[in-house]
Formats: C-alpha cells, sequence, structure tokens
C-alpha cells in the first residue's frame, strides 16, 4: 500500500481537470472584465502587495490580478512596483492618481466600486516564456471603450 492510497478519493479527475482550466494563465489580450475585488494585502513573506480578482464577461474565467509593492532583493524595483500599481488604480479610477503613501492608495482603492466592467489586456514579460505572470493593464471603464478583438 502506498503512501497516498487513502488519498485517492479525494478529487476525481473531472474535477482536477476543471480546476486546471480556471486556474490556466489567460492569453495575451483584451478582457472585459468585472471587478471582484481589490485589496491592499501582503505577500508570503510579508511585503505589501495589491491583490484583485476580475470575471471575464465572455465565459466567467477569473483573471488574477497581483503585484508585489516592495522589492527587498532589488530595492530600485520597487518605486517602479509602486509606480505600476498606481497605474493600474489610477485607470480603474478614471483620474490620475498622485502617490502620498500606501495609506493613502488603501484608501483609493478602498473607493473602487465593485461589480464595475472594465477593459483590461494582458501581456507577458520577454523572460516569462510559460506565461506564468500576466501584468495587466486598465484600458478604461468598458462603457467608455470600443472593443477591437
Amino acid at each position: 500500500m502506498g503512501i497516498w492510497d487513502r488519498f485517492d478519493d479525494i478529487a476525481s479527475a473531472d474535477e482536477v481537470e476543471e480546476a486546471k482550466s480556471k486556474f490556466t494563465p489567460p492569453e495575451a489580450g483584451e478582457y472585459e472584465v468585472t471587478l471582484e475585488a481589490l485589496e491592499p494585502s501582503e505577500s508570503s513573506k510579508g511585503s505589501p502587495m495589491l491583490k484583485g480578482q476580475f470575471k471575464s464577461t465572455e465565459d466567467g474565467k477569473m483573471f488574477y490580478y497581483n503585484q508585489v509593492l516592495q522589492n527587498i532583493n532589488n530595492p530600485d524595483m520597487t518605486a517602479v512596483n509602486i509606480s505600476e500599481a498606481v497605474n493600474f488604480v489610477s485607470a480603474l479610477i478614471g483620474e490620475e492618481i498622485v502617490f502620498s503613501g500606501l495609506t493613502d492608495l488603501s484608501k483609493k482603492i478602498a473607493s473602487l466600486e465593485l461589480g464595475k466592467t472594465y477593459r483590461i489586456k494582458i501581456s507577458y514579460g520577454n523572460k516569462d516564456t510559460e506565461c506564468r505572470f500576466p501584468k495587466f493593464k486598465c484600458l478604461g471603464e468598458a462603457s467608455e471603450l470600443p472593443f477591437d478583438n
């Protein structure tokens, strides 16, 4: 008897395939999505980060936004990471945010209306050949933009 034999019934092959399909990285491109959640959080290492969930209006697929703000290994990247998050939140709000600290940014994030529909563009860095780390860019509210796809 193998060590995991007693666990064979905890999930069926169909359940695992369905779960895999839900968490498959999205293809690069533009999507119309609804904001389900966006909140200040911490990474597993305790660094400040921004986490969000968006749901495709087309097929219900979930998109997960994760932006670690502090880069301990490369402190010069911290300002870049924060600026990317500020730009993203600015596009969601529809106005330019002037960064004055993470506390103020968290208040702006809390003011966002859940359930709004946006157009996002997903891309991947040149070194991300396995498409593990999607980069999100909010193009604006979906109702204000023509759809080119």
